[in-house]
């Protein structure tokens, strides 16, 4: 069964960049690590610890509770539009990609820091490393681009919801997911490159400016607000201060905490999508354009 899934990924992103070199694309050949780079960016240009991506331990992360449950909520968007393959700008080691093609969905990478790329290459995802501007596609011519906690780390995120503009075709989908509230800032925030943390107005603003007018939005992880606010917020309003390697560090221990209690955790990320609750830690938006 794996195989045959596999294979039938494989041929979807086959089909895709074949319709892409039909309109005049140049695609960047695989090298040794089966890494495609279309742009090598120095870590100091990207607002994101690249120690954070360890090649000795891979991926741990991508079948977590947040990874699933937020791979669920892409899933439900992909199947209701019928769609099955996604490139994924800023991909990160594969916290996204990895869940989605183990549930059928191809997902084509573009990530800037190496050891992220490298890990999701490796797991088997096309991965371009570099950034969409990099990669020149064509206009009007991808059907689903997703950005997937990315946006905060930009700043001036309009350029890249420009360029992802141009680059969908008429009818096509963004998806995002930014984290949520402004009154949320804290040093976890600062220590992992975040210039902001989001609104439902801002990021609307942000769509609307980049030419995305038909948009819909809703919060997940209501559930985590408490708990980030006591361990994130009132420390960082106390004058602690923390750095990348300390925020990942306690981040991965809070990581095994949380998915040690997921059989307790699903019920309530159930119930809080059939609530529709007006707050949470991660704002997730489905655009057409």
């Amino acid at each position: 069964m794996f195989r045959l899934m596999s294979a039938y990924i494989s041929n979807l992103v086959d089909v895709e960049i074949q319709q892409l070199i039909s309109k005049g694309w140049k695609d960047f050949p695989p090298e040794a690590d089966c890494l495609r780079t279309a742009a090598r960016l120095r870590d100091s240009e990207i607002s994101f610890p690249h120690q954070a991506y360890n090649l000795e331990i891979g991926n741990s992360e991508a079948s977590g509770v947040w990874a699933k449950w937020r791979a669920k909520q892409i899933l439900r968007v992909l199947k209701r539009f019928e769609f099955e393959l996604l490139w994924e700008v800023g991909s990160g080691h594969g916290n996204v990609a990895i869940p989605l093609q183990s549930n059928g969905i191809a997902v084509i990478g573009i990530e800037p820091l190496l050891n992220g790329a490298k890990i999701t290459a490796g797991s088997g995802v096309r991965t371009y490393l570099g950034t969409l501007e990099s990669l020149n596609l064509p206009s009007n011519s991808i059907s689903v681009i997703g950005a997937f906690d990315v946006l905060e780390h930009l700043e001036n995120p309009v350029v890249l919801l420009s360029e992802m503009y141009r680059v969908l075709e008429p009818g096509g989908l963004l998806l995002v997911s930014v984290p949520a509230h402004k009154w949320l800032f804290s040093d976890f925030d600062e220590s992992i490159g975040h210039h902001r943390r989001y609104s439902r107005k801002d990021l609307s603003q942000q769509l609307q400016q980049s030419g995305f007018l038909d948009r819909r939005f809703e919060f997940m992880f209501s559930i985590f607000v408490p708990p980030a606010y006591i361990l994130r917020k009132l420390p960082s309003l106390f004058g602690r201060s923390r750095n990348a390697n300390s925020t990942t560090r306690s981040y991965r221990n809070q990581s095994k905490i949380i998915d040690a209690l997921e059989p307790t955790l699903m019920p309530f990320l159930y119930l809080e999508r059939l609530l529709h609750l007006p707050f949470g830690l991660s704002l997730f938006g489905v655009c057409k354009k």
